[in-house]
């Protein structure tokens, strides 16, 4: 299967709109797939294609802890628009999409994101970005090993921390040990490179 094939496939599959929309918090719609999953989309934001420092957003209701920028799929909005999005909203972060890592599923929120690779190209300033999106939240860069190790609020974040190490060029550092190699909750998509048309099909 051509990597076209596999994104239209992703997208199909996790994107289309199962015609069930509920209201959610902010006046938001939900949007669900047809296994009554939630659908959501995020990034792991790189500062660069070095992949050494992963850029974290602080939770909106506990201010002390960080989380990767990541929210649910508007209607009519592709897994890639909404990570791009999310990324602008959540982290005032403007990025090139490296890859695709795949959609991971929580069944305990039946809850299913997808969630990316971003390189950033800019970043708001922090007053702007405040103002901008009325938001108090906080940003903060941190190493692997600490992006990682800050991931307590939602554990299942970690799994997209260690994914992306390992298929970028830092994946030598999960043979060091100091990263845990956890079950992934991925679903059976490979992570794979995307390219301006991924995913962009509805």
């Amino acid at each position: 299967m051509s990597q076209g094939d596999f994104c239209r496939e992703v997208n199909e599959k996790w994107l289309r709109d199962s015609g069930e929309r509920r209201p959610g918090k902010n006046s938001q719609m939900r949007t669900f797939d047809a296994d009554g999953f939630r659908r959501r989309a995020g990034c792991i934001i790189f500062r660069n294609n070095e992949e050494k420092e992963i850029l974290l957003v602080s939770s909106s209701s506990r201010q002390h802890m960080f989380i990767v920028p990541a929210g649910g799929v508007d209607p009519g909005e592709t897994l890639s628009e909404c990570a791009v999005r999310e990324a602008l909203e959540e982290a005032g972060v403007r990025g090139t999409l490296a890859r695709f890592l795949g959609v991971y599923e929580h069944k305990l929120t039946r809850h299913r994101t997808a969630v990316f690779v971003m390189y950033l190209t800019e970043l708001m300033e922090l007053d702007q970005w405040k103002v901008f999106q009325q938001t108090t939240r906080n940003r903060a860069w941190f190493s692997l090993q600490e992006a990682h190790d800050r991931l307590t609020l939602h554990l299942e974040q970690k799994e997209y921390v260690i994914d992306a190490i390992a298929t970028g060029p830092m994946s030598e550092v999960l043979a060091t040990g100091l990263l845990p190699v956890c079950t992934s909750s991925r679903l059976k998509h490979p992570p794979v490179a995307v390219s301006s048309s991924i995913p962009t099909e509805h």
